[in-house]
Formats: C-alpha cells, sequence, structure tokens
C-alpha cells in the first residue's frame, strides 16, 4: 500500500507545480524580468525531474491497486496510457526549460552579485517553454482526472 499511496501524494507536485511555474513564468514576461523567467525555469526543470518519479510510483502502485475489489482494470489502463505521453511532454518542457538556463546564463543571473548583467532570454524561446507547459498542464490534469476516477 506505501508505494500506491506515495503515488497519490507526490501527483499532485505537477498538478500544482506546473501552473505555479506558468504563473511565475507570465510574471516574468509581463514585468520583462529574467530573474523570474529563470526562476520559472529552474521549477519547470525540477518538476520535469520529479514527475520521472510519480509516474515510476505510479507503475509501482498498478500492482497493488488492481488487486483490490471495485476497482476497474480498465480505468487503471487508460490513466496508465495517458500518463507516459504526458511524462513526456513535461519531459520535454524541462528539457527546454534547462536549455534557456544553461545556454543564455539563467542560473548565473538567479545567483548573480550586484552589478552583473542578467540572462537575455530569447523570446520565442520563451514564449515556447509557455506553450510547452501550457500543453503540459493539460495534459497532467486529464491524467489526474482519470487516476481520480480508479
Amino acid at each position: 500500500m506505501e508505494i500506491a499511496y506515495l503515488h497519490l501524494v507526490t501527483n499532485h507536485i505537477p498538478i500544482i507545480g506546473i501552473p505555479v511555474a506558468i504563473v511565475v513564468l507570465l510574471l516574468g514576461i509581463w514585468r520583462r524580468s529574467p530573474e523570474l523567467k529563470a526562476a520559472a525555469f529552474l521549477l519547470f526543470a525540477g518538476i520535469g525531474l520529479l514527475t520521472i518519479a510519480v509516474f515510476f510510483l505510479g507503475k509501482g502502485g498498478e500492482d497493488f491497486i488492481e488487486e483490490l475489489p471495485g476497482v476497474s482494470h480498465d480505468t487503471i489502463e487508460e490513466h496508465e496510457e495517458f500518463a507516459l505521453p504526458s511524462l513526456i511532454v513535461v519531459l520535454i518542457t524541462a528539457g527546454a526549460a534547462l536549455f534557456a538556463l544553461v545556454r543564455y546564463g539563467g542560473l548565473r543571473t538567479l545567483l548573480r552579485r550586484d552589478g552583473a548583467e542578467p540572462a537575455a532570454f530569447p523570446g520565442w524561446l520563451t514564449i515556447a517553454v509557455l506553450v510547452l507547459a501550457l500543453i503540459s498542464a493539460g495534459m497532467i490534469g486529464w491524467t489526474a482526472r482519470l487516476g481520480g476516477a480508479i
């Protein structure tokens, strides 16, 4: 039961984390703040890594849950089949955000001292991460809805 319980607890990380990171990124775009954009990119990268753990906890929890009475095997399969593409999109989003941080000095921007030049993230990359994040949020939300039906 512990692994299924851990999946139920940790699945809220991407469900809540991605929209929070989207808000931070939107604030960064609105205020033209490289610091906020870098913080959002760092959040997306971290959420991507944590989502891997959520996915594998779900795989382990499936073995326990499918043996319980009243649990539909078809519902579990539907949730599982949508979880993998959702994970892939979240990881693509995390990869794009990590690329932005590494390529354009975003980590340096977060750790900079007074007088250091902030990162200049290209607009196309910021918008690409935002679009990917919105898709990720929708897919994770649908995956959660399917999981809630279990």
